[in-house]
């Protein structure tokens, strides 16, 4: 399975309150999946797909330490980016495309030690992409701010 993962420490400033968490560790993974047969569901890991395919893209947040029992990510809803496609530094395409939801919403998750987020993203490989290889860039996590990417090809 090709999977890109982003370890990132993150040390908080405790305000007034000196028993809020101080620290965490999160990991975001980022992982390419093709269709099943009705592409109602994920299928396997996939590194290349057509114009015209459906590429599932699944993130996973799973929350590796913090110095109290749980930790709060900040997630970008569903409806609003959550993958980037980039050719070289350029952003050629986002989606969710449009955007149903103010691009600052976000949404607090209260995760465990251990506890993971899963959530997928279906992408629609349009034909106005040019045969080549791109990175896809997970955008799920707002707080900590935390942008996987992986490559991933194109065919005619």
């Amino acid at each position: 399975m090709r999977l890109a993962a982003v370890l990132v420490g993150v040390v908080a400033a405790g305000c007034a309150n000196s028993t809020d968490a101080t620290g965490f560790v999160f990991q975001y993974g980022l992982s390419t999946r093709g269709c099943d047969t009705t592409c109602a569901t994920p299928g396997d890991t996939i590194t290349t797909a057509s114009r015209g395919d459906t590429v599932w893209l699944r993130h996973e947040v799973l929350l590796v330490n913090a110095i109290s029992d749980s930790a709060d990510a900040t997630m970008r809803p569903a409806c609003t980016t959550n993958v980037v496609i980039e050719a070289g530094v350029n952003a050629v395409r986002t989606f969710p495309t449009p955007t149903t939801c103010p691009d600052d919403s976000t949404e607090i998750v209260r995760m465990p030690i251990g506890g993971i987020v899963v959530r997928y993203t279906q992408w629609a490989v349009d034909s106005g992409l040019a045969p080549g290889t791109y990175a896809v860039v997970g955008r799920v996590m707002a707080r900590p701010r935390i942008e996987p990417s992986l490559q991933f090809t194109i065919t005619p």
